[in-house]
């Protein structure tokens, strides 16, 4: 007699899907999205829907890649700190699965520097306190940089250096505002800067 071994529903088996699980898709576009003085942030798109998390590994020269970080799962960049000035790193990323790791994506490279790098940029509105009026043609200083407000008062400002900067307002008619920010990398959003007319008196009592 020859008995044949049939599995039925629940039993194991040495190297299996793993209950339905598989290993996640490499993310894709990886690619350098800022450099700062001693550090890279990478970016990537998440083309898996069941990573737990994402591996980030990195590489100086020819020597080995060695782990940096990691992120939890759906992130899509990841900053490497501690880095070194003017030196070249290599940076690759794969996402991390139950049932296994994906391939890895890169590397691509990147330099900390204290040139290009390390600007961010700023963005709001002026406004008058007095009614939310849109201020069109507002001067906006933050350090260095400066520009005037446009159409509903907006306003945008690239390069400016990272750190804390002094921002001043001025506009015909309207008292200034100074004060100071954190500039960080990327798009740094102040929201409505609001004037109060020369002539306006102190600022309304708040509304409770």
């Amino acid at each position: 007699m020859v008995i044949i071994p049939v599995c039925l529903a629940g039993c194991g088996g040495g190297g299996g899907g793993g209950g339905g699980d598989s290993i996640p898709v490499a993310p894709t576009g990886l690619s350098v999205i800022v450099t700062a003085e001693t550090s890279v942030t990478v970016g990537w798109a998440d083309a898996s829907s069941n990573e737990t998390g994402f591996e980030v590994q990195l590489r100086t020269g020819t020597a080995a890649f060695a782990t940096v970080g990691s992120t939890g799962a759906g992130a899509t960049q990841y900053t490497a700190n501690g880095l070194t000035t003017g030196v070249s790193y290599d940076l690759r990323v794969r996402a991390l699965g139950s049932a296994g790791n994906s391939a890895w994506a890169g590397p691509v490279s990147g330099v900390p520097s204290t040139g290009g790098g390390t600007t961010g940029t700023v963005s709001g509105r002026v406004v008058s306190l007095l009614g939310g009026v849109p201020i069109v043609g507002g001067q906006i200083t933050v350090g260095t940089k400066s520009t005037n407000s446009g159409v509903d008062g907006i306003f945008t400002l690239i390069n400016v250096p990272l750190g804390n900067q002094p921002l001043t307002v001025t506009a015909t008619n309207y008292n200034p505002v100074n004060t100071t920010i954190v500039v960080d990398a990327g798009v740094n959003d102040v929201g409505d800067i609001h004037l109060t007319g020369v002539g306006d008196g102190p600022p309304p009592p708040p509304i409770l």
